[in-house]
């Protein structure tokens, strides 16, 4: 799978601003149908974490944007399997110590270790931006860390099957 660029990111997400809210619907049961696993876990995590109702929506459209991204330039997905998934999960993980109560400075330092290396590397750097960037409601910094970590599993989940 190539790296998809920002530019491409930037115009996918054009497009996707300017669909209606019924459109919306439409996304999310196609998603359901194409990757039932990998949206059972999307929606297990989402359960199972303190996130109030707006983090809940917020962390499903952000699940919505990278899946429309990916699906754009790789239409056709193979079935990613529940148990593929929750092993990338638990590798990344291994950043979660590295993502809560640190300064700043630090934080930032944690990021970029993250990213370095990505196979992703312009979406995952968009998908941190936005979480780093919330303007419309505050998220607690133990959920940011968290939620980056969980749609850092989502994208290199599709980014593992399209590679397959």
């Amino acid at each position: 799978m190539r790296q998809i660029q920002i530019l491409e990111i930037q115009d996918v997400l054009k497009s996707i601003s300017q669909k209606e809210k019924k459109d919306f619907k439409e996304i999310y049961q196609e998603f359901q149908d194409i990757q039932p696993e990998l949206l059972d876990y999307l929606s297990s995590i989402c359960k199972n974490r303190q996130f109030s109702d707006e983090e809940k929506s917020f962390v499903s459209i952000l699940a919505l944007n990278i899946w429309q991204i990916t699906r754009t330039f790789y239409p056709v997905q193979p079935l990613i399997r529940k148990e593929r998934v929750f092993e990338i999960h638990e590798k990344n993980m291994k950043y979660q110590k590295n993502l809560f109560f640190l300064n700043d400075f630090q934080f930032q330092k944690a990021l970029n270790e993250m990213s370095s290396d990505h196979p992703q590397k312009p979406l995952f750097v968009y998908i941190t931006s936005i979480i780093m960037n919330i303007k419309s409601f505050q998220v607690p910094e133990k959920n940011a860390g968290i939620m980056l970590i969980y749609l850092k599993t989502l994208l290199e989940s599709f980014h593992d099957g399209l590679c397959a």
